[in-house]
């Protein structure tokens, strides 16, 4: 297991009280949310890292907006695949369990009631802590 460190960041007072909003909703720390966002964006290869500081220093706050929805859209994407493909290759019977207080809800649009699906209902799906 890699040793973790502990890194420090200069954002504004907004950028602060998003993450805590955020941390809240999702049940997290602080620390564990801004972890995740640093690594991805430390896996991120460098011409990513060009394009954004260029259109962090040269968009307009309408530029800036249109890329966390596209962010945004592609993570909500991923996600709706991943979900798909583990419902298809695995029938995970605890958390199929777990949502039977929904039943009356699931129909033919299962894949979608389940993307829908909060928390740690997802979570637990997927196996994430």
């Amino acid at each position: 297991m890699n040793k973790s460190k502990t890194i420090s960041a200069h954002v504004t007072s907004e950028t602060i009280a998003k993450i805590d909003h955020l941390a809240k909703l999702e049940n997290r720390s602080r620390s564990q949310l801004t972890g995740a966002v640093v690594e991805l964006g430390g896996d991120l290869p460098h011409e990513a890292w060009t394009a954004l500081l260029q259109i962090k220093a040269m968009g307009t706050t309408e530029d800036w907006q249109a890329l966390q929805q596209d962010l945004t859209r592609t993570l909500l994407n991923h996600r709706y695949r991943l979900l798909q493909q583990k419902m298809s290759t695995q029938g995970d019977r605890q958390w199929l369990d777990t949502i039977k207080i929904a039943k009356n809800f699931i129909d033919i649009n299962l894949p979608i009631r389940i993307f829908i699906l909060e928390g740690c209902r997802t979570r637990r799906f997927l196996n994430v802590p």
